[in-house]
């Protein structure tokens, strides 16, 4: 990171979970949640600056690269909602806090609003995902073998086929 920063262990219903602390310990904290197959650094290295006005903790979120547990919440529900309360408690944020969430992180942070929103002050989400989710068998046959086929023959009609899943309205995705 270039920062000074803490490696500090905390124990979660979801097993051990690592977060880095960073930035000055009495500034105001906001809590920073990295894109999921993402390492915490890399993603934490964008937003440095926050650092020097604020307390960062950045957890590297349960069941992806990182140092904290691999155990997985289940992706039809809240497990990450409940395990970001234990890491709120962990840090001893127990006043609403903002959030920072890239990618699958904001997906977390949504859902952690929508759990406990007396916990949240306000949210930066960074192109969310991990919002909805679905039946991996499912998104494998709608999108997976689309696109595999479409990268395989590229054709208009291939693309059309691939895209449109991603789309909540019919149209042009052009």
């Amino acid at each position: 990171l270039g920062l000074g920063y803490e490696n500090l262990s905390l124990s979660t219903r979801l097993g051990d979970t690592n977060v880095l602390a960073l930035g000055p310990e009495d500034a105001p904290p906001a809590v920073f949640l990295p894109g999921g197959n993402a390492l915490n650094p890399t993603c934490l290295k964008w937003f440095s600056p926050l650092a020097e006005r604020h307390r960062i903790y950045a957890p590297d979120i349960v069941g992806q690269p990182g140092l904290s547990s691999q155990t997985r919440p289940s992706s039809k529900g809240d497990g990450h909602a409940f395990w970001m309360e234990d890491v709120l408690d962990g840090v001893g944020l127990h006043e609403p806090v903002p959030l920072v969430g890239i990618s699958y992180g904001a997906g977390i942070a949504i859902r952690t609003m929508g759990l406990a929103p007396e916990r949240v002050s306000r949210a930066a989400l960074i192109s969310p995902s991990g919002i909805a989710t679905g039946p991996f068998l499912r998104i494998l046959v709608e999108i997976g073998v689309p696109t595999l086929l479409y990268r395989l023959r590229p054709t208009e009609e291939r693309l059309m086929r691939a895209a449109m899943p991603l789309y909540t309205e019919p149209g042009d995705p052009a």
